[in-house]
């Protein structure tokens, strides 16, 4: 029987197969090499939180994952008070310098949309630090969508989420409304865990 050929489409900005997509040119997901100290921390987030959505069409093929992963980002830039919800994981109140924070994320997310094939060359390490970021990063998309239609789900959505999204007293305490209890806890076990990741290896997801 013969192979079926494959498919390989080819576009001013990347080649294109049925499994897979090569970008010619992926500088406008990084930051410029120019210091960035010279720019004031507001313009900065905002170059950040572009580059944070233009990776948007490379999180997946599937909308739904797509639009979690935006409102996602979006939340984390305009609404999250991150700082009050890692003061009640960590008990710590000194906060961490934001921009390096931010590119540490930036770094996390890109990692997770590149594709190495895991070999046993000297690339294995490479490409296992990708696999788990991208692994992680499936986890905290599924996560997120689960949180979003547990509120909205529900009669009392708004306090929902002003307890999932504003004070994030689920970390707090995961008992205080015994009909959602096995749900909260499920989100106080992740969110703790992730916030504990965050501090180990320097991100803010």
């Amino acid at each position: 029987m013969d192979s079926v050929p494959s498919i390989r489409i080819l576009t001013k900005n990347a080649v294109i197969t049925s499994k897979y997509t090569l970008l010619k040119n992926h500088s406008k997901y990084y930051m410029p090499n120019h210091n960035l100290k010279d720019i004031d921390e507001d313009t900065v987030v905002k170059m950040y939180y572009r580059r944070f959505i233009r990776l948007r069409p490379l999180i997946s093929r599937t909308r739904m994952v797509k639009e979690t992963y935006t409102s996602y980002i979006r939340y984390k830039f305009k609404i999250e008070n991150y700082q009050l919800k890692r003061k009640l994981v960590t008990g710590i109140e000194e906060q961490r310098p934001l921009i390096p924070t931010l590119q540490k994320s930036l770094e996390f997310i890109i990692k997770s949309v590149s594709f190495i094939p895991e070999t046993k060359t000297i690339k294995f390490k490479i490409a296992r630090d990708n696999t788990i970021c991208r692994q992680v990063l499936k986890n905290l998309l599924t996560v997120e969508y689960q949180k979003e239609n547990f509120i909205e789900k529900r009669s009392k959505g708004s306090e929902l989420y002003q307890l999932l999204r504003v004070d994030f007293n689920h970390l707090v305490n995961s008992n205080n409304n015994l009909k959602f209890t096995s749900q909260l806890k499920v989100f106080n076990d992740f969110d703790m865990c992730l916030i504990l990741m965050n501090e180990t290896i320097g991100t803010r997801l």
